[in-house]
């Protein structure tokens, strides 16, 4: 039989429970967890806001009198430190040097980095690469004249075969593609395909009203 000190313990214990599970999902979103650049100038966005009160409230202390203060020094200082924080970017790009540094893919994060500098500020810059754009800029730069992205774009779909294997036609192809960025016709892709043929990765199969292809089995 459960008593009335046993019942109050046993919704102590759930309460106590329930609120470390909300901590810890709270934990979660700040411990081992990299803000996003979104939230980070989200962050600065609110920092800046609540600079600006302090100098809207600073303001309207001083000339909240009959005979106005001056408003103090430090908040024109300030306002022009926020204008230039939040003023709209150039419509002119700015020009990045390669500091001819690059750095592998290091852990966890896939991306190569390119080490360069902004010539119009000589602060530092960087030009980060997932694999797939990696290889895009690799082939593009060792053959200037592919204008076409052919290459970039049968290594694209070289990598993706690789990773994932099963049946391709046309249309897996086009799709995959795609969401790389490259929008081509059914004939395209089937060209595509063929070349891998060529290359000995893919195999063709041909059956009654379709023709399909699988990664070739290694030996």
């Amino acid at each position: 039989m459960t008593t009335p000190i046993d019942k109050q313990l046993l919704d102590d214990t759930a309460a106590l429970r329930a609120r470390v599970a909300e901590l810890e999902t709270e934990r979660k979103k700040y411990v081992g967890v990299e803000p996003t650049i979104a939230e980070e100038m989200a962050y600065l966005g609110r920092c800046l806001d609540a600079v600006q009160d302090l100098c809207d409230a600073a303001e309207k202390q001083a000339t909240r009198w009959e005979q106005p203060l001056p408003v103090p020094e430090w908040v024109t200082t300030v306002r022009a430190a926020i204008d230039s924080a939040v003023a709209p970017a150039t419509t002119t790009p700015s020009t990045l040097r390669w500091d001819r540094t690059v750095l592998p893919p290091d852990g966890d994060d896939p991306h190569t980095i390119v080490c360069c500098t902004n010539t119009d500020t000589g602060r530092p810059a960087a030009l980060f690469l997932d694999p797939v754009e990696r290889t895009r800029l690799a082939l593009r730069l060792a053959d200037p004249g592919d204008a076409s992205g052919q290459a970039a774009r049968r290594e694209v779909l070289r990598q993706v075969v690789t990773a994932e294997g099963g049946r391709w036609k046309s249309s897996r192809a086009r799709r995959v593609l795609a969401e790389h960025g490259y929008t081509v016709t059914p004939r395209t892709a089937r060209n595509d395909l063929a070349a891998l043929v060529v290359e000995g990765l893919l195999v063709a199969h041909n059956e009654p009203g379709v023709r399909y292809y699988t990664p070739r089995r290694a030996r």
